[in-house]
């Protein structure tokens, strides 16, 4: 799928009101947000759909790292209006599918600012320190090799 379709896809699903339209737009966005939430559409969506994005089980990502690296892009484009909308985004972050050294090295200082994130970041660490952490999210999607 083309990056022009794509962002065709983010127009319909922030403009349009029908739900089929809508429906079929997120069905290609989910698909293709390896290579969309790079994107300068993606960059330009509003929270509310951003988070949508994020919070789908049927998002296809290799894995949760791009995840919060779509919500550090997305936040960085514009700092000054979207820091406070990082604890929300966050919340999108299935952090108990990333590695301790992840959330260390980098969920932790991007989060630091962020008082109501650190809560969960901190539970997050402390949860695969004792290694006590049982997976408790749903793991993403894996785009299916096509042979």
């Amino acid at each position: 799928m083309g990056l022009v379709n794509l962002a065709n896809c983010l127009k319909i699903l922030k403009q349009t009101a029908d739900p089929k339209s809508k429906k079929k737009a997120m069905d290609l966005i989910l698909e293709n947000f390896e290579t969309l939430h790079k994107t300068r559409d993606f960059l330009k969506l509003p929270v509310s759909n951003v988070i949508e994005i994020l919070k789908s089980n049927d998002l296809i990502t290799p894995s949760e790292e791009d995840v919060f690296n779509s919500v550090k892009l997305w936040v960085n484009h514009d700092e000054k209006k979207r820091r406070n909308e990082l604890a929300q985004l966050m919340s999108s972050v299935r952090l108990s599918l990333l590695s301790l050294e992840f959330i260390v090295d980098d969920v932790l200082m991007f989060c630091l600012l962020c008082e109501e994130c650190m809560v969960h970041v901190r539970r997050a660490i402390i949860d695969k320190s004792n290694h006590s952490s049982i997976q408790t999210d749903t793991p993403r999607r894996k785009k299916e090799n096509k042979a």
